[in-house]
């Protein structure tokens, strides 16, 4: 049998074909290596981490309960904005809260993702009394595996460029909101306004890792529960109050605020996901925040000021103070001692 069309070459299977078969065949099956994005997504066990991430990548499991072990991976591929291709890949790493797998966030924020990076730091809101001291660890964690990243990289000036994107975006999304009220100038015009810049508000990105910050609360809807405020003797104050220490602390690091629900909303979780590409592949992005539902809090970075979040709670307590029967003891697992055998 002879295949028609150029020059041909016999094989030992009785047929011959064109030289270039082969280069063709290779230019069509194989793919352009895609651009790698990175988010490491954090938070005590059991906080709800994998299930945001299944949401994420919308599967059908998200319902039910899955329990990270030790570190986790998955990825999503991301629509290239400029030319629609799927060349984008987003590979999500999953850390178990537990305390002697830390260490593995250095795996996963290196010198090889550090510059094109997103952290997302969960809080459980079915156990609000643990939310301090969740944040205060997290956010430590994630301090010092950022740092570590960037000296391990040993580029001074790329470490500095991160930084002054990220101070450059919060700044962009700030003056959007004030340009809006600033007096209109005889002769000025649109662009004059887009030349003005603001001063950082107080308590604003105080700490500036070069990497975005998402702050999701899961399971938003649990505190509405009856039954749960009957349990913990909670007072209406508390959504509140605990609105407003998520919000001071992702101010302090220029990053965003997203309530989730315990039975995933899609349009929160594809929420956080378009917010995510936008963050990291500079995506189209046009949701408006939402700060009076209480289920579908969504600030945005750079939106958020201290005068925004001292409206939410007036009087100067913390989320233990306002509990009387919620446990203060942390609930993740120490090590059990090893009962050694007595010798008879």
């Amino acid at each position: 049998r002879r295949v028609h069309g150029g020059s041909s070459r016999s094989f030992q299977f009785g047929f011959a074909m064109p030289d270039d078969i082969w280069s063709d065949i290779l230019s069509s099956s194989v793919k352009a290596k895609p651009t790698l994005h990175h988010i490491v997504v954090v938070g005590d066990r059991q906080s709800g981490k994998t299930t945001l991430v299944s949401a994420m990548e919308d599967s059908s499991n998200t319902e039910e309960e899955r329990l990270g072990v030790c570190m986790e991976y998955t990825f999503i591929d991301e629509k290239n904005p400029a030319n629609g291709d799927s060349s984008n890949r987003v590979q999500i790493w999953t850390l178990d809260g537990d305390e002697t797998h830390t260490e593995l966030l250095n795996v996963v924020i290196s010198k090889k993702s550090i510059t094109d990076l997103l952290v997302i730091i969960c809080v459980d809101f079915a156990k609000p009394w643990l939310i301090e001291q969740s944040l205060e660890r997290w956010t430590k964690l994630i301090e010092r595996a950022v740092e570590h990243a960037w000296t391990e990289l040993g580029d001074p000036q790329k470490k500095a460029a991160a930084q002054q994107q990220l101070l450059e975006y919060y700044q962009k999304i700030r003056l959007g909101d004030a340009a809006k009220s600033l007096p209109k100038v005889e002769g000025e015009d649109e662009d004059d306004k887009k030349n003005f810049t603001i001063p950082l508000d107080d308590g604003a990105l105080v700490v500036n890792l070069g990497v975005p910050v998402f702050f999701v609360a899961t399971r938003t809807d649990v505190l509405n529960s009856l039954d749960y405020t009957r349990e913990y003797s909670l007072n209406p104050e508390l959504h509140d109050l605990v609105q407003q220490t998520l919000r001071k602390a992702a101010l302090k690091y220029g990053g965003a605020v997203i309530y989730t629900v315990a039975k995933q909303s899609r349009t929160q979780t594809r929420l956080i996901r378009e917010y995510a590409a936008h963050r990291l592949l500079g995506t189209e992005f046009d949701h408006d925040p939402e700060d009076a539902n209480r289920e579908c809090i969504f600030i945005p970075s750079g939106w958020d000021d201290l005068s925004k979040i001292s409206g939410l709670y007036s009087k100067d307590r913390k989320m233990a103070e306002v509990f009387t029967g919620a446990p203060r003891t942390s609930y993740i697992e120490l090590p059990k001692p090893v009962e050694t055998p007595s010798l008879t």
